[in-house]
């Protein structure tokens, strides 16, 4: 596990935008993974045109296009408002349905 501070993280990392809860998705059609995620998404310094999203949640990674992303995705969603609202309330929220 890395303890010292990440070299070109330091260097890139530009300004907080936004946080999103979604489901990523790998778009490959032989594996057809995904994994819902909650990510801070940054600009990039360097390159402008860039983001840089760091994951803070991270659910189960499904593989072989097996369901469940969204749903647990919005059971996440419920768990925060039930307990961090305003926390959950500062998420863009992408879940399908």
């Amino acid at each position: 596990m890395r303890t010292e501070p990440d070299a070109w993280l330091a260097e890139h990392q530009g300004e907080l935008l936004r946080i999103e809860g979604y489901v990523w998705y790998c778009g490959d059609d032989w594996c057809d993974c995904s994994e819902p995620v909650i990510a801070e998404v940054y600009a990039n310094r360097l390159v402008p045109r860039a983001i840089i999203p760091i994951a803070i949640w991270q659910g189960t990674f499904r593989t072989d296009g097996e369901p469940g992303g969204e749903a647990e995705l919005a059971a996440k969603r419920e768990e925060m408002m039930a307990t961090t609202p305003d926390q959950a309330a500062r998420i863009e929220w992408h879940i399908n349905g």
